[in-house]
């Protein structure tokens, strides 16, 4: 899948996983944990503890199995991102101006229509709701904001109060 989402030869892709387990072997460590305890109880959990069953762990087939572990993995990594964007959302829900709307999420943003005039107001406090962690969670969040007067000039980046963009 790299070989062919990067244009490289299967060779050169194997090269980049090998170097990448052996800068991260906690990561190919904790890999191989989800990948046991799906095995194991035909389910998954996001830190939170919300559940997905994977009953194609259990499959005839190979590549129905690496399906599974490939989702087993990927439901805790990415279901974990959306319980804290969850859980952000209602903490903002109390925290910002009732005259700021929250519009939508897409992934791993929130869109938010902002008065000009609680513009920086609104960015300070929706960053550190956004950065403080629920309790038991202790990964630092980095979040970043920007502004403009359409979606599309949002997706661009658009500094406010000088910050810059790395």
């Amino acid at each position: 899948g790299l070989a062919k989402e990067l244009d490289i030869p299967i060779n050169q892709a194997e090269s980049l996983l090998a170097r990448y387990a052996a800068a991260y072997p906690g990561i190919t460590a904790w890999v191989g944990k989800v990948h046991e305890h799906v095995a194991a109880v035909g389910e998954v959990r996001t830190l939170f503890g919300r559940r997905r069953f994977l009953p194609a762990i259990y499959a005839a087939h190979p590549a129905d199995v690496n399906e599974a572990r490939r989702q087993a993995v990927n439901t805790t990594v990415q279901g974990t991102a959306a319980d804290l964007i969850k859980l952000a959302l209602v903490r903002l829900d109390q925290t910002l101006p009732t005259e700021v709307k929250m519009l939508l999420t897409v992934h791993d943003s929130i869109l938010l229509e902002v008065p000009d005039s609680l513009l920086e107001q609104t960015r300070s406090e929706t960053i550190a709701v956004m950065q403080t962690p629920p309790p038991g969670f202790n990964v630092p969040l980095k979040v970043d904001v920007k502004a403009g007067r359409t979606w599309a000039e949002c997706k661009e980046w658009h500094p406010l109060s000088g910050d810059t963009h790395d």
